[in-house]
């Protein structure tokens, strides 16, 4: 059984960047509740002064199993069920409490890369980016223009546009923002890109961003134009 110092220690190991804080001494029945973050996030918290619910970022698709098969796996202090668990140190087995502690920390400093990597692609130049696409479609055979006919189809801008585009500082992020006119029917794109379900994509820049590169990906896989946009 894990008593505060050996959980304190066992958090602050898994990262030197990792901290810890607490951040509700405001509250009475909150003051005790130490956090641990990693890259300005939380992954693990619970009372100094009650080891009974040590609450910890989950994997939604595994929750209901870790409940059924863990009596000492219950809901959060104090979060989202669907995404926290909250788990007795008192009764856990030591070995799964450390390595749902470990997840925890990898999913949320993994989730902050991805932001990270979200907002970096949209900062760059779309003169950086876009070629990019075509370069990926040409050597698989494709043509600049066929690039040009997909990228039309989703966004309204014409070849002259885009060869505009090409030259000025415009950002990929205002490529998008600024289109003359999204297709409705983007939203009938779907598949999988960069190892992501295209239509479980929340983000709707995002999703747009992926659509293109998906578009691109099947062009570069030998589909003929006609036969990618038939959605």
């Amino acid at each position: 059984m894990m008593n505060v110092e050996d959980l304190r220690s066992y958090c602050l190991s898994l990262d030197a960047d990792v901290v810890e804080k607490f951040p509700f001494t405001a509250f009475k029945y909150a003051k005790d509740v130490l956090v641990f973050y990693i890259s300005g996030h939380m992954f693990c918290y619970f009372d100094i002064n009650d080891l009974s619910n040590v609450t910890v970022k989950c994997d939604p698709e595994s929750i209901p199993e870790l409940e059924e098969h863990y009596d000492w796996i219950s809901k959060p202090y104090n979060g989202n069920a669907k995404y926290w668990i909250g788990m007795d140190a008192y009764r856990a087995d030591n070995e799964i409490f450390k390595q749902l502690i470990r997840k925890s920390y990898e999913i949320v400093k993994k989730g902050n890369k991805t932001k990270k990597r979200k907002m970096n692609v949209f900062e760059m130049k779309f003169a950086k980016v876009f070629p990019m696409l075509i370069a990926k479609a040409e050597r698989k055979g494709r043509t600049r223009e066929e690039v040009y006919e997909l990228t039309e189809w989703l966004t309204g801008y014409s070849n002259d546009e885009l060869d505009h585009l090409l030259n000025s500082y415009t950002t990929y992020g205002e490529f998008f923002d600024r289109a003359p006119q999204m297709n409705p029917a983007r939203m009938n794109v779907k598949g999988r890109i960069c190892g992501i379900r295209v239509e479980e994509i929340e983000d709707p820049k995002m999703r747009d961003m992926r659509v293109l590169d998906k578009l691109v990906d099947e062009l570069a896989k030998g589909k003929p134009v006609e036969k990618i946009l038939n959605l």
